[in-house]
């Protein structure tokens, strides 16, 4: 069942499944408003941009359309802030672990002319694995500005939990 949700997202354009998983979301979003004071004013949803090549292939950006759908529902704005290095890494599902955190490095990137400085940021993507990419685009998000990070994803691969290399300081992940 789990991986027939996975393919759905990631292999082809379903705005029914985006929509299922942004109202699974709103309830973390209610918490966080609770919490840390999450509000449309002071926070910015924005995801782990797919490979243009992957787009075309596919037909989706599955982390964009769940943020899109996500922002809608949460009134919280939508802003793209990363962007995918044209011609840059590898498939991160033939790499080890350590493999993929130096692979996101090279992948990912700060777009000019968006801000998040003071910003609470919600970061979402469709599947974490090892964690590589939400703590690399972590890290590049903190630079940037944000006040704090919070990783949204639909699931996780829990049997890497052990070997998952993101910092400490990246605490605040919901998975």
């Amino acid at each position: 069942m789990q991986n027939r949700l996975i393919y759905r997202i990631k292999k082809r354009e379903d705005k029914h499944i985006h929509s299922f998983f942004a109202k699974e979301f709103l309830p973390l979003i209610e918490q966080l408003e609770k919490e840390v004071a999450l509000s449309a004013e002071n926070a910015v949803i924005t995801y782990l941009p797919r490979s243009r090549e992957a787009t075309l292939l596919h037909g989706t950006d599955q982390a964009k359309a769940l943020a899109t759908v996500l922002s809608e529902k949460s009134g919280i704005p939508l802003s793209s802030l990363l962007y995918r290095k044209k011609g840059s890494g590898h498939a991160q599902k033939h790499l080890t672990p350590a493999q993929r955190v130096e692979n996101a490095k090279q992948v990912y990137g700060s777009r000019k002319g968006v801000d998040c400085k003071g910003k609470i940021v919600l970061l979402v993507d469709d599947l974490v694995t090892t964690g590589a990419s939400v703590a690399v685009c972590t890290q590049i998000l903190r630079r940037m500005g944000a006040k704090c990070v919070f990783a949204v994803a639909v699931a996780s691969d829990s049997a890497n939990k052990d070997t998952m290399p993101m910092p400490k300081r990246i605490k605040n992940a919901i998975f």
